[in-house]
Protein backbone atom coordinates (compact mmCIF):
# COMPACT_ATOMS: atom_id res chain seq x y z
CA UNK A 1 0.00 0.00 0.00
CA UNK A 2 1.42 3.36 -1.05
CA UNK A 3 0.78 6.13 1.41
CA UNK A 4 0.19 9.62 0.13
CA UNK A 5 1.68 12.83 1.40
CA UNK A 6 0.60 14.36 4.66
CA UNK A 7 -1.71 17.37 4.73
CA UNK A 8 1.25 19.50 5.85
CA UNK A 9 3.34 18.41 2.85
CA UNK A 10 0.50 19.22 0.46
CA UNK A 11 0.01 22.56 2.24
CA UNK A 12 3.73 23.28 1.78
CA UNK A 13 3.37 22.72 -1.98
CA UNK A 14 0.49 25.19 -2.16
CA UNK A 15 2.38 27.68 0.03
CA UNK A 16 5.31 27.47 -2.39
CA UNK A 17 2.95 27.97 -5.35
CA UNK A 18 1.55 31.14 -3.75
CA UNK A 19 4.97 32.42 -2.60
CA UNK A 20 6.40 32.04 -6.11
CA UNK A 21 3.32 33.63 -7.69
CA UNK A 22 2.78 30.71 -10.05
CA UNK A 23 -0.23 30.71 -12.30
CA UNK A 24 -2.37 27.58 -12.32
CA UNK A 25 -0.89 26.65 -15.71
CA UNK A 26 2.71 27.09 -14.48
CA UNK A 27 1.92 25.06 -11.36
CA UNK A 28 0.34 22.23 -13.39
CA UNK A 29 3.38 22.20 -15.70
CA UNK A 30 5.66 21.74 -12.67
CA UNK A 31 3.49 18.87 -11.45
CA UNK A 32 3.55 17.30 -14.91
CA UNK A 33 7.37 17.58 -14.93
CA UNK A 34 7.50 15.20 -11.95
CA UNK A 35 4.88 12.89 -13.48
CA UNK A 36 1.56 13.78 -11.82
CA UNK A 37 -1.41 16.04 -12.48
CA UNK A 38 -2.34 16.68 -8.83
CA UNK A 39 -0.32 17.20 -5.64
CA UNK A 40 -2.34 14.41 -4.02
CA UNK A 41 -0.82 11.93 -6.50
CA UNK A 42 2.77 12.71 -5.51
CA UNK A 43 4.98 10.02 -4.02
CA UNK A 44 7.50 11.08 -1.38
CA UNK A 45 10.34 11.12 -3.95
CA UNK A 46 8.25 13.19 -6.38
CA UNK A 47 7.42 15.56 -3.52
CA UNK A 48 11.16 15.95 -2.80
CA UNK A 49 11.84 16.59 -6.51
CA UNK A 50 9.04 19.17 -6.75
CA UNK A 51 10.28 20.89 -3.59
CA UNK A 52 13.81 21.08 -5.09
CA UNK A 53 12.30 22.74 -8.17
CA UNK A 54 10.47 25.25 -5.98
CA UNK A 55 13.71 26.00 -4.13
CA UNK A 56 15.57 26.52 -7.41
CA UNK A 57 12.85 29.00 -8.36
CA UNK A 58 13.49 30.90 -5.11
CA UNK A 59 11.13 29.38 -2.55
CA UNK A 60 12.48 29.03 1.00
CA UNK A 61 10.39 26.85 3.31
CA UNK A 62 9.91 28.34 6.76
CA UNK A 63 8.93 25.22 8.66
CA UNK A 64 11.04 22.14 9.13
CA UNK A 65 10.00 18.57 9.86
CA UNK A 66 9.18 17.94 13.51
CA UNK A 67 11.36 15.58 15.49
CA UNK A 68 8.49 13.12 15.94
CA UNK A 69 7.70 12.74 12.24
CA UNK A 70 8.47 9.36 10.73
CA UNK A 71 11.46 9.28 8.40
CA UNK A 72 11.02 7.24 5.19
CA UNK A 73 12.86 3.90 5.11
CA UNK A 74 15.06 4.82 2.15
CA UNK A 75 16.21 7.94 4.00
CA UNK A 76 16.75 5.99 7.24
CA UNK A 77 19.11 3.57 5.46
CA UNK A 78 21.36 6.50 4.55
CA UNK A 79 21.08 8.08 8.00
CA UNK A 80 21.94 4.78 9.71
CA UNK A 81 24.94 4.35 7.39
CA UNK A 82 26.12 7.88 8.21
CA UNK A 83 25.76 7.26 11.95
CA UNK A 84 27.82 4.06 11.65
CA UNK A 85 30.49 5.92 9.67
CA UNK A 86 30.61 8.65 12.33
CA UNK A 87 30.98 6.03 15.08
CA UNK A 88 33.84 4.41 13.16
CA UNK A 89 35.56 7.78 13.07
CA UNK A 90 34.84 8.44 16.74
CA UNK A 91 32.39 11.28 16.07
CA UNK A 92 28.84 11.90 17.23
CA UNK A 93 25.73 12.56 15.14
CA UNK A 94 26.41 16.29 15.62
CA UNK A 95 29.44 15.88 13.34
CA UNK A 96 27.16 14.64 10.54
CA UNK A 97 24.83 17.60 11.15
CA UNK A 98 27.88 19.84 10.77
CA UNK A 99 28.74 18.18 7.47
CA UNK A 100 25.16 18.77 6.26
CA UNK A 101 25.40 22.44 7.24
CA UNK A 102 28.78 22.91 5.59
CA UNK A 103 28.01 21.03 2.37
CA UNK A 104 24.42 22.14 1.77
CA UNK A 105 23.56 24.92 4.24
CA UNK A 106 21.01 22.62 5.90
CA UNK A 107 21.62 22.30 9.65
CA UNK A 108 20.17 18.82 10.23
CA UNK A 109 21.00 15.55 8.55
CA UNK A 110 17.34 14.41 8.55
CA UNK A 111 16.36 17.41 6.43
CA UNK A 112 18.60 16.37 3.51
CA UNK A 113 17.17 14.65 0.46
CA UNK A 114 18.43 11.26 -0.75
CA UNK A 115 20.95 12.73 -3.20
CA UNK A 116 22.45 14.95 -0.51
CA UNK A 117 22.57 12.06 1.98
CA UNK A 118 24.44 9.99 -0.60
CA UNK A 119 27.02 12.78 -0.91
CA UNK A 120 27.50 12.83 2.88
CA UNK A 121 28.01 9.03 2.82
CA UNK A 122 30.63 9.52 0.08
CA UNK A 123 32.42 12.28 2.02
CA UNK A 124 32.57 10.13 5.15
CA UNK A 125 33.76 7.11 3.12
CA UNK A 126 36.67 9.24 1.87
CA UNK A 127 37.40 10.30 5.45
CA UNK A 128 37.38 6.65 6.60
CA UNK A 129 39.63 5.63 3.72
CA UNK A 130 42.15 8.33 4.68
CA UNK A 131 42.15 7.04 8.25
CA UNK A 132 42.58 3.48 7.00
CA UNK A 133 45.58 4.51 4.86
CA UNK A 134 47.07 6.36 7.83
CA UNK A 135 46.70 3.24 9.96
CA UNK A 136 48.47 1.15 7.31
CA UNK A 137 51.36 3.64 7.42
CA UNK A 138 51.85 2.93 11.15
CA UNK A 139 50.30 6.23 12.16
CA UNK A 140 47.72 4.50 14.34
CA UNK A 141 47.35 6.34 17.64
CA UNK A 142 48.99 9.55 16.43
CA UNK A 143 46.96 12.72 16.35
CA UNK A 144 45.22 13.58 13.12
CA UNK A 145 44.29 17.21 12.32
CA UNK A 146 40.61 16.57 11.67
CA UNK A 147 37.95 19.13 12.63
CA UNK A 148 36.07 18.24 15.79
CA UNK A 149 32.31 18.64 16.30
CA UNK A 150 32.71 22.40 16.75
CA UNK A 151 34.64 22.74 13.50
CA UNK A 152 37.90 23.63 15.25
CA UNK A 153 41.12 21.82 14.36
CA UNK A 154 41.69 19.29 17.08
CA UNK A 155 43.76 16.16 17.04
CA UNK A 156 42.17 12.82 17.72
CA UNK A 157 43.49 9.31 17.53
CA UNK A 158 43.19 7.70 14.10
CA UNK A 159 42.03 4.10 14.67
CA UNK A 160 42.19 1.54 11.91
CA UNK A 161 38.95 1.55 9.95
CA UNK A 162 37.32 -1.19 7.92
CA UNK A 163 36.64 -0.40 4.31
CA UNK A 164 35.61 -2.13 1.16
CA UNK A 165 33.80 -1.82 -2.16
CA UNK A 166 30.46 -1.35 -0.39
CA UNK A 167 31.70 1.56 1.78
CA UNK A 168 29.15 3.92 0.20
CA UNK A 169 26.20 1.54 0.13
CA UNK A 170 23.52 2.34 2.77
Amino acid sequence: MIMGLSKKQIALIHTAKRALGLTEIEYREMLAAVGVSSSKQLSYNQFEELLREFKRAGFTPICRPRHDQAIPKDKMRFINKIEIQCRLLGFSRAYADGIAAQMFGIPKLVWLDLEQLDKVVAALAIHIERHRKNSESNIVGQECPTPNENGAEAGHSCPAQPSGPDARQP
